[in-house]
């Protein structure tokens, strides 16, 4: 008797593993087909340029030979394969003969974090997925890029889902934004733009970079607003709202609409006053790259040279906000705040207790 529940037990496990075995199969079959799906989406010329950046640098350090027609060739490749010239593919073939299946074990050696390498791996993949429609040599390369992308993805988010922060990033998780604290440490801070700047994403919940290129204008105007521009609106002079339009996840929340705490205005205040502002112009006026460089700089000011990014920022504030006494709808609230779902906030939040 108890053999045969053995058997039995045996036999369902194997039918449940045989199951589950062939959805998975089927999923990555679906992943790939999807990876390579999206490398056919055509690409802004902002990023074609980030492209074409990072394989010609990376072309100086594996590349057999210097050659300076890799940049327009390239070029002609991401806009439009149409206006290649006749010699283009050929020449490709031999300018990145390196670029094989073994070319990621070696750029895994160059850029050891996952997420980096996955960055610099697009623009080859996206490449391959063009030149695989012109010449049928460069499907298997496309596919196994394709797959090797999708891999580092699923590892990516599994470790964010794990919530688990390494013992080296611990010290850029922000355990305290109490606005005392928030207050007091704008001590160790020069100018009114990085108080500002400071307060705008530790007494508010942090968005990502959309402060860059916040317009300022008075709440008689807000029915002119554009839906492609970020608004600072001013209510008989005084800072009262931050209103989102223009966002990474627009498409999903919409517009979104921030009241300024009192704390905020004061600081917000000083640097408009400071900086003679007017209606309609741009508060912080910087490139995003610029801004990024600008905000890691204030934080280390204040946290010692923890290297902080903005990302960084939102992973302490979600952290943070887990470990408030809140509704889950004000929970939810405020990850709409910040540009994201709850779903996303619980992926940013960290577990803190094996580093403490």
């Amino acid at each position: 008797m108890e053999n045969s529940i053995l058997i039995n037990n045996h036999k369902e496990y194997k039918q449940k593993y045989m199951r589950e075995y062939r959805l998975k199969k089927k999923q990555e079959k679906l992943d790939i087909e999807e990876a390579e799906k999206s490398t056919a989406i055509k690409i802004t010329e902002t990023t074609r340029e980030q492209y074409i950046k990072i394989i010609t640098r990376n072309h100086i350090m594996f590349g057999t030979q210097v050659n300076i027609d890799l940049g327009d060739i390239l070029r002609r490749i991401f806009t439009d394969p149409a206006t290649m010239h006749s010699g283009d593919l050929s020449n490709i073939k031999k300018i990145l003969q390196y670029v094989n299946l073994s070319f990621p074990k070696h750029m895994r050696e160059k850029y050891p974090n996952e997420n980096s390498l996955k960055v610099y791996l697009t623009p080859y993949t996206k490449m391959l997925a063009i030149l695989s429609d012109l010449d049928e040599s460069f499907k298997k390369k496309h596919h196994f890029y394709s797959k090797y992308i999708m891999d580092l993805h699923q590892k990516y988010e599994y470790e964010r889902d794990n919530n688990q922060v390494s013992e080296e990033d611990s010290n850029k998780i922000i355990t305290d934004f109490s606005t005392s604290t928030i207050l007091s440490n704008l001590k160790k801070l020069e100018t009114q733009e990085e108080k500002m700047i400071y307060g705008l994403y530790t007494l508010l919940p942090p968005r990502r970079l959309e402060y860059a290129g916040v317009v300022l204008i008075t709440q008689g105007v807000r029915y002119k607003m554009r839906d492609d521009t970020n608004y600072l609106i001013m209510k008989k002079k005084i800072p009262d709202r931050f209103v989102w339009n223009n966002y990474k996840t627009s498409n999903t929340f919409g517009r979104v609409e921030v009241e300024i705490p009192e704390e905020l205005k004061s600081l917000i205040i000083s640097y408009i006053k400071e900086q003679g502002l007017k209606t309609h112009q741009v508060i912080l006026d910087y490139k995003k790259a610029n801004f990024v460089r600008i905000i890691t700089n204030i934080f280390n000011k204040i946290y010692e040279d923890a290297n902080i990014t903005v990302r960084w920022v939102r992973i302490s504030y979600a952290t943070y906000l887990n470990n408030l006494s809140i509704s889950n709808n004000e929970r939810g609230k405020i990850a709409i705040q910040m540009g994201h779902g709850v779903v996303q906030s619980s992926k940013y939040r960290k577990v803190l207790s094996e580093v403490e």
